[in-house]
């Protein structure tokens, strides 16, 4: 009986001890380092200062993660070394197990069996977790050269995302990057505009306060589109992305007049699971990408071209020889002659639409590049009703006009100002589709309330009523004379009656404009 009861409380002293000497065993208190004291540290979701001791599972894999803003965080896949030599603690007992990789063991002792799975204490993490500092982030020495999300630019579309399992840690540290499986996940879509120009002021190339019209000569937009991208995943424990991406250097309108290719890689960043806490995959394509724009601002291919969208620009309109319109039938137009000059363009998109101007009787009319959208032809309506089709001539990214011309003879049209001779307090008139096609020929009065010169061109501030779907719309003179074309209008709370058109004058000078 006695021999009986000293056995049960054995067994029962084992089952109660197992379990706290297995945790004991695979638990392990860790110091955290990093090279910047200034640097957050993250680990299992949870965040540590520099020299923070915490505990952890000795035996499973670990990100630990530096963070600090205005940096790119670093990150760093920590595998656990086998030991040599385990020791496993049972009750009553210490046995040694010499084995590289230990197994489940049975260990008989006095009599009892119990089931140890020294694997868990065959490994260990270092003592001393370290981690590098965050990574600058690129700075912009030229103060005159500024960068921008581009407008167009409203998703990335991954569609080449492919996953990665690996079971053991070690193998992922050397196949993550070469070795891609057959298992697609879904697409992925990320926003980034606003997360873009935040990295971008960080760096050095945004302007504190931008101007209201965008200033060629130093600025660039810039689009982003991922050819490729593979996702590796360390299953429960980390995952990185690898993409190829191409920045497109593009002018206020969208047009792409540069390209540059470049393959961006993330860090090793914390996987969801119920251990490490749950991190959103976006976070590694938007690392991916800042990393392929850091190495896109450190090229040579870029150093080389960056600092003057405006020569671009210029590019595009270099060789263009002289076009001979014919002058107005009638020189002095009445107000019914003005707003019948006047006509509507449908836009790319269904509902869209703008305004245009004719300027010859010959069916040469202006109107922006915001309506035409890279087309080169597209439907107009005229005064009376008729829709025809136009033909894009010329195309000026830097003014954002546009020459096109319809097939028709004799129609009403106005007569360009050759000289700048308009002046503060001027009395003006506009006439445009604003808001609804129903209100094609509307016609608005305003005067002259600035004058700027941007670009190399001169432009108009008017307080003219502009309204969507005035854009391309002409701002006259009393005498029924073109003096620009409405292409800026600004609006938000507390903005009223700020628009802007390009001059006339330079509109000629552009297009090589001559009358007959």
């Amino acid at each position: 009986m006695k021999t009986r009861l000293k056995l049960l409380c054995a067994i029962c002293i084992t089952m109660f001890l197992m379990p706290s000497c297995a945790t004991l065993i695979s638990q392990q208190k860790v110091e955290l380092h990093c090279d910047d004291s200034n640097a957050n540290i993250k680990l299992r979701g949870f965040e540590h200062q520099s020299g923070d001791v915490t505990e952890i599972f000795k035996h499973r894999p670990l990100v630990i993660t530096s963070q600090r803003k205005g940096y790119r965080s670093s990150s760093k896949l920590l595998v656990p070394k086998a030991l040599d030599f385990g020791v496993v603690v049972t009750a009553g007992a210490a046995i040694g197990i010499i084995s590289k990789n230990p197994t489940v063991t049975n260990v008989v002792l006095g009599g009892l069996v119990t089931f140890v799975d020294v694997h868990a204490n065959g490994y260990r993490q270092e003592r001393r977790l370290s981690i590098s500092a965050p990574i600058p982030l690129s700075r912009n020495e030229d103060s005159e050269l500024f960068l921008y999300a581009s407008s167009k630019m409203k998703k990335i579309e991954i569609k080449d995302i492919h996953t990665t399992t690996y079971k053991d840690a070690k193998k992922f540290v050397k196949e993550a990057r070469v070795k891609p499986s057959e298992i697609a996940v879904e697409n992925e879509f990320i926003f980034l505009n606003n997360w873009l120009d935040e990295n971008l002021e960080t760096m050095g190339y945004q302007e504190s306060q931008p101007g209201l019209i965008s200033k060629y000569e130093n600025n660039f937009e810039i689009e982003i589109e991922v050819l490729s991208a593979k996702k590796k995943v360390l299953k429960g424990v980390g995952q990185s992305i690898e993409m190829e991406i191409v920045f497109y250097i593009c002018d206020s309108d969208g047009t792409r007049m540069r390209e540059f290719k470049t393959l961006g890689s993330s860090q090793v960043f914390v996987e969801n699971s119920w251990l490490y806490g749950e991190v959103n995959s976006v976070e590694i394509i938007k690392d991916a990408i800042l990393d392929g724009l850091t190495k896109l601002l450190a090229s040579e291919e870029w150093q080389s071209s960056k600092g003057n969208l405006l020569t671009m620009l210029e590019e595009k309109t270099n060789g263009w020889g002289n076009i001979e319109i014919s002058k107005p039938i009638i020189r002095n137009p009445d107000f019914k002659e003005i707003v019948s000059a006047e006509l509507t363009v449908t836009g790319k998109e269904e509902g869209l639409h703008g305004s245009g101007c004719f300027i010859s009787p010959e069916g040469h009319f202006l109107t922006t590049t915001r309506v035409v959208a890279g087309r080169e032809s597209f439907d107009v309506t005229m005064s009376n009703g008729v829709v025809k089709e136009a033909k894009v001539i010329r195309e000026d990214p830097l003014s954002h006009i546009v020459l096109a011309q319809v097939d028709t003879v004799g129609n009403a049209s106005y007569q360009l100002v050759g000289t700048n001779g308009y002046k503060y307090g001027d009395k003006v008139f506009s006439v445009g589709t604003p808001v609804s096609t129903e209100l094609s020929q509307s016609l608005f009065s305003g005067i002259v309330s600035g004058k700027h010169l941007l670009n190399g061109l001169n432009y108009i501030q008017t307080d003219v009523k502009v309204s969507s779907g005035n854009s391309g719309s002409p701002l006259i003179n009393t005498r029924g004379e073109l003096i620009g074309v409405i292409s800026e209008k600004y609006i938000g709370y507390s903005l009223e009656g700020i628009s802007f058109a390009v001059s006339a004058f330079d509109i000629m000078d552009r297009f090589k404009l001559i009358y007959k």
